[in-house]
């Protein structure tokens, strides 16, 4: 059956705005691509630069393009070993991103459109579709003259749909689900560092604030006696020194630069036969002086170099001083307790071990290059204070950025442009092409931008909040960019083009929002088509790499270190990373059923930071906190809620359309999907938080044959089923995720373990090495200034890893 006088399912000035949107950003995203696959092999230290010097280091081809296909050849045991876990788990969401886009294109095609054509005549989506009666009146009377209702008998599909997508997404994000918590159990199984054998022990009562007491307390409750326990202190004198004396090295760095000049391989060259500093004196120029009376005009001129080296050896000496005397400062409520093996720690960290709140509470330790020191001696109350006033100024930078929303949404159509400027108005509507680039490109461009400024504020929010780890920063950032993307760009966004075009009316309110969702679909096309098309692939070029190193070589004058930092490879914060794909997702899902062609832009979307995320992981960041693939947590938690504003989305087009019945289908769907998530954090979210201990005791298990995971952990299923066998673990849908169970954990060096091979759970300034500041480098040598003179040492990229 037909239905009479549908429209067109696109308007020309939507098709317009899409098209000269993907031709701009195609423009430059392609342009990005060829300008990488030029710079990549002749530009290594920015965009190789954790393969030089590393033979073992998956190699990728020199050819033009074929560094892509060597790429997609690279296993995800592979990322693992070279990039961490957490990187595995961040390119798992893209793969099963887009296993579960297409899937939901081929339905579309085959189901969807076909009953499309059937009831309307067409193969587009619906997207003039309007509201039987135009919500308060909102809606030009014109408009539903002209654009008819097009749902008629083809309801029903709209429901049918809700139901596929939702079973279709949630089976596929369980599946992925199941293949990264059996992953992270065989991959952290088989560890047994320092950080996997830890634990940090909060709320420690003050009988039991010594070693002595401590080693007796978990002597007696685990009958097992720990490694080794560290009672944090107080050295928050101690830290001060040293950040002082960081402050006074990098300004001899900078005099020393001067006086030395540029760096002369020479120079180097005679240091490393034992050169002094007279042996030198063709590379010396004229030392500077500065008069230290009052008001720097009085008083004798003293030669800077020689007042802040002795500033330096001043504050050495305060320095041993208090390295002495650690061990007496206060004691805090907070210690570090590494066992001898890692089934006593994962056993201590699920057990509840004091009867009081609040008390002897005990937690998986953070890796010892993670901890904020600063962060250790807050008592409590301060570091709670310190999350409320946080949390506080997040709250009110969301209202805040209601204003430029607000300005922002009155750019989308025309008719809203009128009512605050019909000047404008008229010119847009006189000029077509004027009007795609103010009501569609130019919002789009703006949207983006908005995302690369405010995301860096709550990343250094974050770092103010009193969290003892990184990793709980960089959780607590994407959880606050999330927010602001989901809260802001998209719900309040989408509200305050509802506002801006009418007065409130609460009875209304729903169909009006449900009505602007529809409107703002070619918005939000244009930013997905924007992000992936253009924005990702530009992100290959490393612009602020490539900016850091011209300035460097523009600049001349840079010290020695800052020579070498140039160089160093750029940090991946998740936080900052993850919030966009995340969001693109639940825009996506939202709109895959009355704006099929979405789904075609998301998919191209994710396809395309697949790779850009993916080589980006491998071969030019480093991610320096500890890998423990607690990001599935956030990201499937993130992946339900999108599923949830996918039903309210489908329940408010049905509402507009006076299908009341047909919405209160959907009602159930979304019960049980909370259902669903009710299971994954009661059943799959602590096993990405701690390790079974039949993981940690796998290898004996599994040549007695009594572990239940022989093949794949199967956290949905029916586990005490006798029945089940191997082909029952496995998902039958011929989709396989990729990875080998079969590989041999045990025998992989993991980057984790690595790092962690000579970390203790010590404040670095207590063991620091107290070195003088850097003179000149070649990038394998560099060259020390010490009491005695200079010194050659190698230099070490451990840190860079």
């Amino acid at each position: 059956m037909s239905v009479q006088g549908t429209p067109e399912y696109t308007t020309p000035e939507t098709t317009r705005g899409l098209g000269v949107q993907f031709l701009i950003a195609f423009s430059y995203g392609f342009t990005s691509l060829v300008l990488f696959s030029y710079f990549r092999t002749r530009w290594r230290f920015i965009y190789q630069i954790r393969t030089i010097g590393r033979e073992d280091y998956p190699q990728l081809s020199n050819s033009f393009f074929g560094w892509i296909i060597s790429l997609i050849k690279i296993t995800d045991e592979q990322v693992s070993q070279y990039a961490g876990l957490d990187a595995y788990v961040f390119l798992m969401f893209f793969r099963a991103t887009i296993s579960l886009l297409y899937k939901l294109t081929v339905v579309s095609l085959v189901f969807i459109a076909p009953l499309h054509y059937y009831y309307s005549g067409q193969f587009g989506d619906d997207d003039n579709v309007a509201p039987i009666d135009p919500p308060n009146g909102s809606v030009d009377p014109n408009y539903d003259k002209t654009v008819q209702n097009l749902f008629g008998n083809y309801i029903w599909v709209y429901v049918v749909s809700t139901y596929i997508f939702t079973i279709i997404c949630i089976k596929t994000m369980q599946k992925y689900s199941r293949e990264v918590v059996c992953v992270r159990q065989r991959y952290l199984g088989h560890q047994n560092s320092i950080t996997d054998r830890t634990l940090k022990i909060t709320g420690i009562p003050k009988k039991l604030r010594s070693y002595d007491a401590l080693m007796d307390y978990f002597r007696i409750l685990f009958k097992v006696e720990p490694e080794s326990i560290v009672l944090c202190r107080k050295w928050s004198a101690l830290d001060r020194l040293c950040k002082r004396r960081n402050e006074v090295v990098s300004k001899l760095e900078k005099l020393w630069t001067r006086y030395i000049g540029t760096n002369d391989p020479e120079f180097i060259e005679l240091v490393g036969q034992g050169t002094n500093e007279e042996g030198v004196g063709e590379f010396l120029k004229e030392r500077q002086a500065k008069r230290f009376g009052r008001l720097s005009l009085f008083g004798p001129k003293i030669d800077l170099i020689s007042h802040y080296e002795h500033k330096l050896a001043v504050l050495d000496n305060a320095i041993r001083e208090q390295q002495e005397v650690a061990h007496t400062q206060r004691v805090t409520s907070m210690a570090f307790v590494t066992m001898r093996e890692t089934n006593d720690c994962q056993m201590a960290a699920q057990a509840l071990l004091s009867p009081t709140p609040h008390m002897m509470v005990s937690h998986l330790a953070p890796a010892p290059r993670d901890i904020i020191w600063f962060n250790v001696y807050l008592k409590p109350k301060f570091r709670l204070l310190y999350n409320y006033i946080v949390s506080l100024v997040v709250l009110l930078c969301s209202i805040f950025l209601v204003v430029p929303l607000t300005y922002l949404a009155r750019f989308l159509d025309i008719d809203i442009i009128r009512e605050h400027s019909p000047a404008l108005a008229d010119l847009l509507t006189s000029h077509k092409w004027l009007a795609t680039i103010v009501t569609d490109i130019l919002p789009a461009y703006a949207f983006v931008i908005l995302n690369q400024i405010v995301p860096f504020f709550y990343a250094w929010l974050s770092r103010h909040q009193g969290f003892v780890s990184m990793g709980d920063v960089e959780l607590s950032t994407i959880g606050k960019n999330f927010f602001y993307v989901f809260v802001n760009l998209f719900l309040i966004f989408t509200i305050e083009s509802t506002f801006v075009s009418f007065s409130l009316d609460t009875a209304e309110f729903a169909k009006e929002f449900a009505y602007w969702l529809l409107r703002l679909s070619s918005f939000y096309a244009n930013f997905i088509i924007l992000q992936g098309i253009g924005i990702t692939p530009l992100s290959l070029l490393q612009p602020g790499s490539v900016l850091k190193y011209i300035f460097a070589k523009v600049f001349k004058r840079r010290t020695a270190r800052q020579v070498h930092d140039r160089f160093e490879p750029a940090r991946i914060n998740y936080g900052l990373m993850l919030p966009i794909p995340l969001l693109i997702f639940v825009l996506v899902l939202t709109y895959s059923i009355v704006r099929r062609w979405i789904l075609l832009f998301g998919l191209i979307y994710f396809c395309t930071s697949y790779l850009v995320f993916k080589y980006q992981l491998l071969y030019t960041m480093v991610h320096p906190q500890h890998s423990n693939a607690l990001l599935w947590t956030a990201i499937l938690r993130r992946v339900y809620l999108g599923l949830g504003v996918f039903h309210l989305a489908m329940i408010g087009v049905l509402v507009l359309q006076s299908e009341y019945a047909f919405a209160a289908t959907i009602i159930p769907l979304t019960v049980s999907l909370f259902g669903f998530w009710y299971d994954f954090e009661n059943y799959a979210k602590p096993l990405l938080e701690c390790l079974a201990i039949e993981a940690v005791n796998q290898k004996q298990l599994s040549s007695l044959k009594l572990d239940t995971y022989a093949h794949q952990l199967d956290i949905f299923g029916d586990t005490d089923s006798e029945n089940d066998n191997d082909d029952d673990n496995n998902d039958d849908d011929g989709d396989s995720v990729g990875s080998d169970h079969t590989h041999d954990w045990a025998e992989m060096q993991t980057l984790e373990a690595t790092r962690d091979e000579n970390e203790v759970y010590v404040n670095k300034n207590l063991i620091t090495k107290l070195e003088g500041p850097w003179i000149a480098t070649n990038g394998k040598y560099k060259v020390i200034r010490t009491p005695t003179g200079f010194e050659l040492h190698p230099i070490s990229y451990e840190s860079w890893e």
